[in-house]
């Protein structure tokens, strides 16, 4: 699906916890870098809420794909072409061991191989 579908359709935008809407954020960015306000109908707190609002009717969920596990039969997942992707970050202390550190950069690597792989 393109971005630039979702402008006229209502949205469930998934924000598991409503003191950091940083989906919502970032979703309301990309669309308005494409020339549109994103209509947000809901924010389901979870997967399964936001499955059942899509079955009800009332939208189209945005979340990431991960969470697309679980997902009904009865429903289907797409990328939404033309869209950034969310950006992942590890934080860390400062301070932190040298194995801790060691284990966060074996993380990344291993999610930067992963992106190359997926981009391929």
């Amino acid at each position: 699906m393109q971005l630039e579908n979702l402008q006229s359709r209502s949205l469930l935008v998934l924000s598991s916890d409503r003191e950091r809407p940083e989906i919502r954020e970032w979703l309301q960015a990309q669309c308005a870098a494409a020339g549109f306000v994103p209509k947000i109908a809901e924010e389901p707190a979870t997967a399964r809420e936001a499955f059942d609002l899509v079955q009800d009717g009332v939208g189209i969920a945005v979340m990431p794909g991960a969470m697309c596990v679980g997902m009904p039969p009865s429903l289907q997942c797409s990328p939404i072409v033309g869209i950034q992707e969310l950006q992942l970050v590890l934080a860390y202390r400062h301070s932190s061991t040298a194995r801790t550190q060691r284990i966060i950069m074996e993380i990344a690597n291993s999610l930067r191989r992963a992106s190359v792989r997926k981009a391929s």
